[in-house]
């Protein structure tokens, strides 16, 4: 084989391999920007179960307040 054609069989490895890469960090990227926000949410809507059950003390009156309890409460590992 020449080089140019073992250069070019290299290129096209790379590409392939890109091709399912790429898209995996892109995923493992937006699911970790996503989770603390799914968090939030979740949090604010289990919120009076949660008081019935004594976890939280007092409601949350925003996303705001509910990410300041978090980070009080439990850590900025919690998200």
């Amino acid at each position: 084989m020449s080089a140019k054609h073992e250069d070019q069989l290299i290129l096209n490895s790379i590409v392939s391999f890109l091709r399912y890469i790429v898209p995996a960090v892109n995923a493992l990227v937006a699911m970790t920007a996503i989770a603390p926000i799914e968090r939030v949410k979740l949090l604010i809507q289990c919120q009076s179960e949660m008081l019935k059950q004594g976890t939280i003390t007092r409601p949350y009156n925003d996303i705001i307040d509910c990410i300041m309890q978090i980070f009080r409460n439990e850590g900025s590992l919690s998200f």
